[in-house]
């Protein structure tokens, strides 16, 4: 089946990150303890608790639900609405961690919340814009975001896991921008 007025590279920024928002999502839809472990919000013994897993599983669904709908959407207004959707998504879940939270971790569940939304936003400049540095905050967040992972694990919990995330990130990435050099006339 054929999408109408689909092409890879209108807007592929946007769909970029969400194809990586899509996974990540999934990923703490199925295990909560990716998100609930690095931020410190599990139990003595490691097990995150009902509520936390509860929560965790809710925001990944919708994330996952509106980051899938954003990868496949055509371009020009449903795309700018489910960007902007969004990034007011992650920018809300940012508000109210930095309230809900205990006092603790709250800094790096809001920060979580909070890169998301700002990795939407500048997806969405460069969506909007059609300009061609979108590919390189991008990049340089991604690849920035694994480095920082690996070179600070006392902070930020040295998971291989947010490194292969990134990796993974990074293949997407290269694969879109290999459709899109396929779909332009030479």
């Amino acid at each position: 089946m054929k999408i109408q007025n689909f092409r890879w590279q209108d807007g592929w920024p946007a769909r970029a990150v969400a194809v990586a928002t899509t996974a990540y999502s999934l990923a703490i839809t199925i295990r909560p303890e990716i998100l609930a472990k690095p931020c410190r919000l599990t139990n003595p013994d490691g097990s995150v608790p009902p509520e936390v897993a509860e929560l965790t599983r809710s925001i990944g669904t919708r994330d996952a639900a509106m980051a899938a709908a954003l990868v496949v959407s055509p371009a020009g207004y449903p795309m700018n609405v489910l960007t902007a959707a969004r990034v007011l998504s992650d920018g809300a879940d940012a508000a109210w961690f930095a309230r809900v939270v205990p006092a603790g971790q709250r800094a790096k569940v809001a920060g979580v919340a909070a890169g998301w939304a700002a990795l939407e936003l500048v997806a969405a400049v460069g969506l909007w814009l059609a300009t061609p540095w979108g590919a390189v905050v991008w990049l340089t967040t991604v690849v920035s975001m694994a480095v920082i992972e690996l070179m600070f694990p006392g902070i930020y919990g040295g998971s291989l896991l947010v490194v292969g995330g990134e990796a993974f990130m990074l293949a997407a990435y290269l694969a879109l921008a290999w459709m899109a050099a396929r779909e332009r006339p030479p």
